[in-house]
């Protein structure tokens, strides 16, 4: 988790980087009653990141439950994220490893990472949402590919596009495959002003 409130109220977000060691924040998910500390502050291997305290843990459906990547370790400069959105729509489409991502180079090769990138769905998820808020991912912001509860403000009344969505599900009907999902993940954050 690379946000959370200073207060109890969840009126006030820090981002990890500019907590201090020692004081209480609490989760980012305005329904989860989870206490959260600051961890590897001072880390030259990895980034800041607020981890719950044991006897206050996220509630079960909190997104944040067990959300942490350490985005240090990705390698994201050759990742194509077109293509990634077109494989998983296309099925057909498919990569003979985890660690290539088809794109051409200037010499038409294949591009070869030594380094992991997020491949997966769920790792570009955790990628993105450990990400500062205004960075930068693939020439999009990462507020323009990842709909979650930092962004909400932004999309009050349609999402449209390619965009990953931080949704809770409220109803399933397999036989009829209808799913339909609640964003904000929150009902208490439909009118909250966020600093």
């Amino acid at each position: 988790m690379k946000y959370a409130y200073k207060d109890k109220e969840k009126t006030q977000l820090v981002q990890a980087e500019n907590a201090e060691q020692g004081v209480v924040y609490y989760c980012e998910n305005i329904d989860c009653p989870a206490r959260v500390h600051i961890r590897a502050l001072d880390s030259t291997k990895i980034s800041a990141y607020f981890a719950n305290y044991e006897k206050f843990p996220h509630s079960k459906n909190c997104p944040y439950k067990s959300s942490y990547i350490d985005i240090k370790k990705y390698q994201t400069k050759d990742f194509d994220l077109n293509l990634f959105f077109k494989r998983l729509f296309s099925p057909e489409i498919k990569s003979n490893s985890k660690n290539i991502i088809n794109e051409k180079s200037s010499s038409n090769t294949m591009v070869q990472n030594t380094v992991p990138l997020p491949y997966s769905l769920l790792k570009l998820y955790k990628y993105l949402l450990n990400s500062p808020f205004d960075d930068i991912f693939c020439e999009r912001k990462i507020s323009d590919i990842l709909v979650d509860l930092r962004s909400e403000h932004i999309y009050t009344k349609v999402i449209a596009g390619e965009k990953l969505l931080q949704a809770k599900l409220v109803y399933k009907n397999l036989q009829d495959k209808i799913l339909t999902f609640r964003y904000p993940i929150s009902e208490k954050r439909k009118n909250n002003n966020r600093c």
